[in-house]
């Protein structure tokens, strides 16, 4: 019995490495799928696998460029919005419909003299280059204009009897140099009306009002 045993167990190990051997050798005998290739195959696979890589690469660098040709114009559009708010915020102090301060001038005319006098001095530092103006605390904006005669003067509808103060923010050097240049504002002024006294003084910092006036045209209404 016990060599029966024996042999039983020595024709199941033989039927284990039989089957071992013939998945080894089956194995062997498939091999890889390039094995079978030739070498121009195999040449013209990898040049499929580089072109391959390079267009990828090609289509990689293409993205990149888009990536920042997108953020480029993002900056430019931020920038672009943010000068064009810059100029809005310019137009609506020159306006008068925003404050606006910096340095500037203020010159006040007292004496015996006619409203077109002081609006010359306005148009003058205009010219100059003034981003505001105020005249008596009123701010000069379209149907504000100094008028009257001699002793009774009037701002807008404001009386101002004979003393204008006229503030203009803007460079105080170009404005005080335009009201002082020779033959210009104050020069004919003193020859013209030598009874009246002015006071020219250049300010470091000055703030006008914005007006409350409406600036909508009395006989028309805008239309979006």
């Amino acid at each position: 019995m016990r060599h029966l045993r024996s042999q039983l167990a020595l024709a199941l190990v033989a039927v284990a490495l039989g089957f071992l051997v013939v998945v080894q050798l089956r194995a062997q005998s498939a091999g890889s799928s390039l094995d079978s290739k030739s070498i121009q195959d195999l040449t013209a696979i990898i040049a499929q696998l580089n072109a391959g890589n390079d267009q990828l690469l090609d289509q990689k660098t293409i993205e990149e460029n888009t990536l920042r040709q997108a953020q480029a114009d993002l900056e430019r559009g931020v920038s672009a919005a943010g000068g064009a708010q810059g100029d809005l915020n310019h137009i609506l102090g020159w306006a008068g419909l925003d404050a606006v301060s910096g340095q500037g001038i203020s010159l006040t005319l007292t004496g015996p003299f006619p409203g077109d006098v002081a609006q010359d001095a306005i148009n003058e530092l205009w010219s100059a280059g003034a981003d505001g103006i105020a005249v008596n605390g009123i701010r000069v904006v379209p149907g504000i204009v100094v008028s009257g005669q001699p002793g009774s003067l009037r701002v807008g509808t404001v009386a101002a009897g004979q003393s204008i103060v006229i503030l203009a923010v803007g460079d105080h050097d170009a404005l005080s140099g335009a009201l002082q240049r020779p033959g210009g504002f104050l020069s004919q002024l003193g020859v013209s009306y030598p009874d009246i006294t002015t006071e020219l003084v250049t300010i470091a910092k000055l703030a006008l009002p914005a007006t409350d006036k409406s600036l909508i045209p009395p006989d028309a209404q805008p239309r979006l």
